[in-house]
């Protein structure tokens, strides 16, 4: 509920019609009261018109320059706030645009007290929902440092298959959600593969360190990630011969280039449920033979798709 004062001057109107695009932009159902007047202050006639209009808070706004008083009852505390606030010096639509930003913003502050120890009521769910947006809206996905845990998968296209294993991440990135991360894919492994001597299994390993970017998108809970990355590559492929004197096992190193992106769906600020999809490229390319046979290899490329649980400190 917004309550228009009595006197009504153009810095307090504007601000209130600002305040009401706002919450009603949020999802709010918005009511705006006339001010009696009279001896009555704007304290108690703020209190009883949110009681009467059974709103879950009030704004008021009193003041003839940039600078205003801004009063807001909040009904799910039993509190009342009263804050000079100023504009920024800005005049014209600048002067009540900013104080009606600031008067939504200390109406959060006082709802950010319901549901806490000293609270007698729970936020409802749109009014959480609604805080909680908020929060998303000004935290990236990976701000701060953060840990990873998920798992991985490696699929080359030239006849290993594909090898699943775990995903370790460590990330630490600035607050506009561009950043670094070092990430541990596997030891891995998957089916078996035929070859002219009999079968072969390989366990795949890859460690690579990547820049990654995740834009901050006002309050979505679903925001896309970017990350290109440089490292190392292993494969160990050991055989499951028909003549077991022939049996034998090897492994070989290749530098590692991945090229990909993302989604994460963020269920709060500072956790956030990823999935990467890279393609990894090797420098040589790594081959298993047999006999001197090529019967599988990985790098030219191999898709990396990775599922995992980030949480991070900011």
């Amino acid at each position: 509920m917004l309550l228009r004062p009595a006197a009504r001057t153009p810095v307090a109107e504007e601000t209130l019609t600002r305040a009401r695009a706002e919450l009603e932009l949020a999802g709010f159902e918005v009511v705006v009261v006339d001010q009696a007047g009279g001896a009555a202050t704007v304290r108690v006639e703020l209190e009883r018109a949110a009681t009467e209009a059974g709103a879950i808070a009030a704004i008021a706004v009193e003041g003839d320059s940039a600078a205003a008083d801004v009063w807001v009852t909040d009904r799910l505390t039993g509190k009342t706030l009263v804050r000079r606030l100023d504009g920024s010096g800005g005049r014209g639509a600048r002067g009540p645009a900013t104080l009606a930003i600031r008067a939504v913003e200390l109406l959060r502050a006082s709802l950010g007290e319901a549901g806490g120890p000293d609270a007698g009521d729970e936020l409802p769910g749109d009014v959480a929902s609604w805080m909680r947006s908020d929060a998303l809206a000004a935290h990236a996905v990976l701000s701060g440092f953060g840990a990873s845990l998920g798992v991985g998968l490696v699929q080359s296209f030239d006849g290993l298959g594909p090898a699943f294993g775990p995903v370790v991440r460590l990330s630490c990135a600035a607050p506009m959600g561009l950043g670094g991360r070092l990430a541990l894919v596997g030891p891995g492994g998957g089916p078996s593969f035929d070859g002219p001597l009999g079968r072969a299994s390989a366990l795949q390993t890859l460690i690579v360190a990547e820049a990654v970017y995740a834009p901050v998108l006002g309050g979505s809970r679903f925001v896309p990630l970017a990350s290109a990355g440089v490292g190392a590559y292993y494969l160990h492929a050991s055989g499951e011969l028909d003549d077991p004197s022939l049996a034998t096992s090897g492994g070989s190193w290749a530098a590692a280039f991945v090229l990909g992106g993302g989604l994460a769906a963020r269920p709060t600020p500072n956790v956030a449920v990823t999935l990467d999809l890279d393609l990894l490229f090797t420098a040589p390319r790594v081959v298993v033979a047999m006999a001197g046979e090529p019967v599988g290899s990985a790098g030219r490329p191999s898709l990396v798709a990775a599922l995992g649980v980030v949480a991070t400190s900011d």
